[in-house]
Parts: structure tokens; sequence; C-alpha cells
């Protein structure tokens, strides 16, 4: 009976950070997008340097190396280049956010 309670005990707590992941992930997905669509490189960066650690533990680190780039190379300054690298911050956003969302094609 033991085996039991622990097993289900275990349940729970892997279903407990799999959603805290999930929610954690959508959210620094959701404030990057914004970010981008508003252009606030500085955002960007901070938001970066904030939660990047966790990034890293949540994520294979193929797809968040081309992200850190990206984020490291944005400047502040305003012109087409910050335009297209924040379109292609934005276009890596949204891969990421799609690698990791709990779907069945990205189970089996």
């Amino acid at each position: 009976m033991k085996r039991i309670w622990i097993a289900v005990a275990l349940l729970i707590i892997s279903a407990g950070l799999c959603t805290y992941e999930q929610i954690y992930i959508e959210d620094f997905c959701d404030k990057v997008v914004y970010m981008t669509e508003h252009e606030d490189a500085d955002g960007i960066k901070e938001l970066w340097k904030k939660k990047n650690d966790v990034i890293y533990i949540f994520s294979e680190h193929d797809m968040v190396d081309d992200l850190a780039v990206s984020i490291e190379q944005l400047d502040s300054k305003s012109g087409e280049k910050q335009k297209e690298a924040l379109a292609e911050i934005r276009a890596l956003t949204y891969a990421y956010h799609e690698n990791q969302r709990i779907t069945l094609s990205n189970i089996f």
C-alpha cells in the first residue's frame, strides 16, 4: 500500500512541475512577443537576464542558444536592423513556444 501512495505522490509532484513549467514558459514567451511588437529591446534584454537560467533548465539548449544569441546581438537603437532582429527574436520565440508545449506530436 505504501508503494501506491508513493507512486501517487510522485505522479502529483510530476504533474505539478509540468504545469509550472508550462505556465512559466507561456508567460516568458508572451512577454517577449509583446516586447518585440512594441520594439522594447532593453526590456527584452532585461527579461532574458532574469529568466534565462530557468529557461535553460526547462529546454533543449540548441533552440535556446539561438534565441540567446539573437537577444545578445540586439541593439537598443531603433532602425531597420533592430526591426529585423526583433522579427527574428519573435520567430524564434514562437518556435520555442511550440516546441515546449505539451502536445501529442511533441511527446511521440
